[in-house]
């Protein structure tokens, strides 16, 4: 029998139960996009503008869950702190003329190819670029590579890694940075990508793994496989990676695969080809005289003025020559520490580069590149100083 007053009781525990499962309204510092769980791979609910209060729910450190009037879902944690600075590409970006994506931008915005040229077509297949930023995560498969691995902090790590100031100043919209990103993903898959499910969809669970201890865990990372088999691989603004058929049949192991995708995360995250094209601006201006030149001289470019237009693009790249082996380095450091905290053996990214040394003997792939045994003593001295080594798994 049931006493006088406790089904009031049972009604009024209901009614105050989600306020005392979230914290005191909290107003974010930034946009944030509200997902379905705790990863940027799972499927987005809605967007929040900073000031919007929220209720903070349960957390597991980087993802919180949170109640709005707009609806729930997990946000980064970054949402609430107030960013601190700003470099605004929103101008060069809104600009049509970028939407031809020169050949320079595409050097200066793509990092960490092993065997990249550099065209002045101007191909694009916008269809390509759609499906594999349309492209959707196998989110149990994530779950299970992380069920079998032993992960651990990474903020300690990359706390002591030498990062360039750039990285702690570029604070862009990710709506901005995914839309340049596509337009270079549209210029350098003119090849076609595989489509067999089983592969991308591996590939691309063991890059959210990775990415998962980066210092940008919240972008929602896109990796596709080249129809290409020559060894090829590299990473673009808003989180696009390309690697090759060639590339990926070089790999003997998923650790191999965790570092390889951790490098190209690496340029990602520290912001490597934005920084080249804010310091690209200039010569980009001087691309645009020569557009206008063609407009006056029709749709070719005259032989002279097609020479004016190499002997630029040579300079420039001579010139972000030394940015660009640094940022191999330091690319090489944060991959294998995100590798190492995700579970994986970080040393497997000296196996990698021996083997692509091997195969890179007669081309020229690494112009822009450090020697690739400078690159391997640097990790193993990396390795070995904070004591990264793991088991294989």
């Amino acid at each position: 029998m049931t006493r006088p007053g406790t089904s009031f009781c049972y009604l009024l525990i209901l009614a105050i139960a989600p306020t005392l499962a979230f914290a005191a309204p909290k107003a974010i510092q930034r946009r944030a996009y509200v997902r379905k769980g705790p990863g940027p791979y799972y499927d987005l609910v809605l967007k929040l503008s900073a000031g919007d209060v929220v209720a903070k729910g349960a957390s597991n450190k980087q993802w919180i869950r949170i109640t709005a009037k707009q609806g729930s879902g997990w946000v980064v944690d970054k949402a609430f702190v107030k960013p601190k600075a700003r470099v605004d590409y929103s101008g060069m970006l809104a600009d049509p003329g970028m939407k031809k994506a020169y050949s320079v931008d595409i050097a200066a915005a793509t990092k960490g190819a092993f065997l990249t040229t550099y065209s002045n077509k101007k191909d694009m297949n916008v269809n390509v670029a759609i499906m594999v930023d349309k492209s959707r995560i196998n989110v149990q498969l994530v779950a299970n590579l992380q069920s079998g691995l032993t992960s651990v902090n990474s903020i300690p790590l990359l706390s002591r890694m030498p990062r360039k100031p750039f990285s702690n100043t570029v604070v862009l919209d990710f709506d901005a940075e995914s839309a340049f990103g596509q337009t270079l993903l549209a210029r350098v898959i003119t090849s076609g990508v595989v489509t067999r499910k089983q592969i991308t969809d591996y590939v691309n669970a063991v890059a959210q793994v990775v990415a998962s201890k980066s210092e940008r865990y919240d972008v929602p990372f896109k990796v596709a496989i080249l129809e290409d088999e020559t060894i090829n691989g590299f990473g673009l603004p808003g989180g696009y990676i390309l690697i090759s058929m060639g590339l990926l049949k070089t790999m003997n192991d998923e650790s191999e695969l965790a570092c390889l995708l951790g490098h190209e995360i690496a340029h990602i995250s520290l912001y490597h080809g934005l920084r080249e094209l804010d310091a690209r601006s200039l010569h980009r201006r001087a691309d645009s005289a020569f557009d206008e030149l063609d407009s006056e001289l029709g749709e070719s470019p005259s032989d002279a003025e097609q020479d004016l237009r190499t002997i630029a693009d040579e300079a420039y790249l001579k010139i972000i020559g030394r940015r660009a082996r640094e940022d191999e380095v330091t690319a090489d450091a944060h991959g294998a520490v995100y590798a190492a905290a995700a579970g994986y053996n970080p040393e497997a990214m000296i196996r990698v580069l021996k083997r692509i040394e091997k195969m890179s003997k007669q081309r020229d792939s690494f112009r822009h590149h450090p020697p690739i045994a400078e690159r391997i003593a640097a990790l193993k001295k990396l390795v070995s100083k904070h004591r990264l080594e793991r088991d294989a798994q």
